[in-house]
């Protein structure tokens, strides 16, 4: 999975939540999850994804489980469940 972060612009970054997905690697937990590219991680567990860090230290956290995904797909808010490597 490739990520962007939000804006760089400051007052952008209050209006986008998430990270946007640039791509879905075939075969990996964000694809058998059903994410798509374009579609935004706003949570993982509840924990909010602000940038790329959050993301990685998150899931290095709960490597192995099952976690609950929010995420955005255009404009609308959604959920899932991914089982993380």
């Amino acid at each position: 999975m490739k990520l962007v972060p939000k804006s760089t612009d400051p007052e952008e970054r209050s209006e986008i939540p998430g990270l946007q997905l640039l791509a879905v690697i075939k075969d990996s937990p964000a694809a058998k999850a059903g994410l798509v590219r374009g579609d935004r991680l706003i949570k993982i567990n509840n924990v909010k994804l602000e940038k790329p860090e959050d993301l990685t230290s998150t899931v290095r956290q709960l490597r192995g489980q099952t976690v609950d995904l929010q995420y955005l797909r255009a404009d609308t808010e959604l959920s899932t469940k991914a089982q993380l490597n």
